[in-house]
């Protein structure tokens, strides 16, 4: 079995960037014995960890959800909501003047 590599990458972005860095939060996943061979043997074969694995899939999934991935992502979808809040409705109809 391979042994997790000791990245420096930041979870938002998957670069390394130690200004960006954030600790990563704890959390106990169970697996079926079955699925977790079946990653395992994936990591293997791409040459990486399964944590690696999960990050991207999540991160996928989070994507595909629609939600934001990283505080850029989260912080631009807020800008956009308020700024959509505070615009009037463009659906008053104009009155033509006859001259």
């Amino acid at each position: 079995m391979k042994k997790p590599k000791n990245s420096k990458r930041s979870l938002s972005t998957g670069k390394s960037n130690e200004r960006t860095r954030v600790t990563p939060a704890r959390k106990l996943i169970e697996f079926h014995a079955e699925d977790l061979r079946a990653l395992e043997q994936l990591a293997e074969d791409k040459s990486s960890t399964v944590q690696e694995l999960m990050d991207t899939a999540v991160r996928d999934f989070l994507e595909k959800s629609g939600r934001p991935t990283n505080l850029r992502d989260a912080l631009r979808k807020s800008a956009n909501t308020a700024t959509l809040a505070e615009k009037p409705k463009a659906n008053a109809k104009r009155v033509r003047s006859r001259t």
